[in-house]
């Protein structure tokens, strides 16, 4: 996504965690649609290193909306040649992703860290709606209990 020409813009209705989250982390602008919208990597919670859906609200797609007739008047190469100076500041080297994914692995392979897994998918009932789910911050501290 940082390689495109384009800016591209997403908006968060409720909750964006793991790859929700760094699919959002990814774009160039990123809306809060709700106060109380959360986001965050559920694997930090389980000791993890992190390894690497379209709102329907009308205030905020109409906000979005404004700000795109502003992004066109300017040549997508220019914001594309701006996006690559931004990256050269703000994205970290391929190496250190592919190191960050290795440290997941090997974390996640560990029995204590498989073990937090099954745990938290009994404590979610495997659901995202659940209570634990949509406040983890609050929660984490059951699987330690």
């Amino acid at each position: 996504m940082t390689n495109l020409n384009q800016v591209t813009i997403g908006a968060v209705n409720s909750v964006a965690r793991g790859a929700g989250n760094e699919s959002l982390i990814s774009l160039d602008m990123r809306f809060a649609v709700k106060a109380h919208t959360r986001r965050g990597q559920p694997e930090i919670g389980l000791g993890l290193v992190p390894g690497g859906g379209r709102s329907h609200t009308p205030h905020w797609n109409a906000h979005i909306e404004d700000i795109i007739p502003r992004l066109l008047l300017f040549p997508v190469e220019a914001l594309g040649l701006i996006k690559q100076s931004v990256n050269v500041a703000s994205r970290p080297q391929l190496s250190d992703t592919v190191g960050d994914a290795d440290r997941f692995l090997q974390a996640a392979s560990q029995s204590k860290a498989q073990a937090l897994i099954v745990d938290l998918l009994q404590l979610t009932r495997n659901h995202s709606t659940g209570d634990v789910e949509l406040y983890l911050g609050e929660s984490v501290h059951l699987l330690y209990d």
